[in-house]
């Protein structure tokens, strides 16, 4: 999903997604940092797109096509950046950059908002410096009840995923009805709010299939001493049932009709919402979603 998540928010710069990496002037590797096999399987993606660059000198800017906003569109000759994102790049940082020079960025998670600036600086030869990484557990508080206010301010950590989605209808008339939306308000904002990206989806889909993940949280307060993932992951965080359920009526629109839901630990879901509650009252709206048929969690 923070695939996704990348890719929509590409698209809503003006930048042309493709298939064929050979075809790309930039290859963004959504990297896993949690297994050893997962690892290597991203070093050797980012590899596998170096690869694919033409030799120095082969080709000029003007004989190439651009895939960036307002390129003249797709052309050959091979990516002229490759950048490393996702666990890989946050757990690592630094120390991955200087292992791999292959690739020509190693951006952390707080660098997805900015992420077609940086694709942009990249492409025009710059070289931003690479993720520091740092204990994603230590930048909210420590009380999950706590972490509601401060997880979407401006300057808090960005969260993959849990970027907010405009009320659709059936979920405002949920929220009026629960004195919680003020009358009047529409269906879709005429002005994008604060995280919301343009056209009111943050996330594009990139597959096709009727079987579709649904982030309900990020994060996990658990210090299992086999387990990295809260290292940089970060501490629990719910997603507010209103937020999953507009996504979840959206995927619907885009051909679901299975949602998977998915987080590092869906039992602690809603205690920082201060409901322990909250997933056992989601799942039968999420049912009653039309076009979904089917609801699991993983």
């Amino acid at each position: 999903m923070d695939s996704e998540e990348l890719a929509a928010r590409l698209a809503t710069d003006g930048w042309e997604l493709v298939d064929d990496a050979e075809l790309a002037d930039a290859v963004l590797v959504n990297t896993c940092g949690f297994v050893d096999v997962a690892k290597k399987d991203s070093i050797d993606a980012l590899l596998a797109a170096d690869a694919l660059r033409e030799p120095a000198g082969a080709t000029t800017s003007g004989e190439r096509g651009g895939h960036g906003p307002g390129g003249p569109g797709p052309g050959a000759g091979g990516p002229r950046a490759v950048v490393a994102v996702g666990c890989l790049a946050e757990r690592y940082g630094q120390e991955l950059a200087e292992s791999l020079p292959e690739a020509d960025a190693v951006l952390g998670f707080d660098a997805y908002p900015q992420i077609s600036a940086h694709l942009e600086a990249v492409l025009a030869g710059a070289a931003p410096a690479s993720h520091t990484p740092r204990d994603r557990r230590t930048l909210l508080p420590i009380t999950p009840v706590e972490r509601a206010g401060v997880s979407g301010a401006p300057h808090a950590p960005h969260l993959p995923g849990h970027i907010q989605l405009p009320t659709t209808q059936r979920a405002a008339d949920t929220q009026r009805a629960a004195g919680t939306l003020a009358a009047g308000t529409g269906s879709r904002p005429s002005e994008p709010s604060a995280g919301v990206l343009a056209g009111g989806v943050g996330r594009r889909r990139l597959t096709e299939g009727p079987v579709v993940p649904l982030k309900l949280s990020s994060g996990c307060d658990r210090r299992c001493a086999f387990c990295a993932i809260p290292s940089f992951r970060g501490s629990h965080v719910s997603r507010p049932p209103e937020q999953v359920l507009a996504e979840a009526e959206w995927l619907a629109t885009q051909g679901a009709r299975e949602l998977v839901l998915v987080s590092e630990n869906s039992t602690s879901y809603g205690k920082d919402l201060g409901d322990l509650r909250a997933l056992e009252k989601l799942l039968p709206r999420l049912a009653e979603v039309p076009g979904i048929i089917r609801v699991r969690t993983v």
